[in-house]
């Protein structure tokens, strides 16, 4: 079986990374963390001609979360997150506000 690729993306004013877990058919994808000012990373996507599966947040916080309708919206794939950090991500206007 074919490795999986992984791609790093570094964006926003956190300069956090999110990451394009690529399968080993080289044509279906996990995105992780689409944090801030990460829109670029659906042209890469496209250009690939990938297909994201899985929209994965390691973490709730608001540099990790920030894009997950924006990307939910474009690919049509479900979001992930451990339950432990369902109240960070139900309350991530809250943590831009702050």
């Amino acid at each position: 079986m074919p490795p999986l690729e992984i791609l790093r993306y570094t964006y926003g004013p956190f300069a956090e990374n999110t990451y394009v877990v690529v399968g080993p058919s080289g044509r279906r994808a996990m995105l992780v963390d689409p944090g801030l000012e990460t829109e670029p990373v659906l042209d890469a996507l496209r250009e690939r001609g990938l297909e994201v599966e899985l929209i994965l947040n390691t973490h709730g916080h608001l540099d990790h979360v920030a894009n997950n309708a924006f990307f939910k919206r474009a690919t049509g794939a479900p979001l992930a997150i451990h339950p432990a950090d369902l109240p960070y991500l139900r309350a991530v206007a809250r943590q831009a506000s702050l």
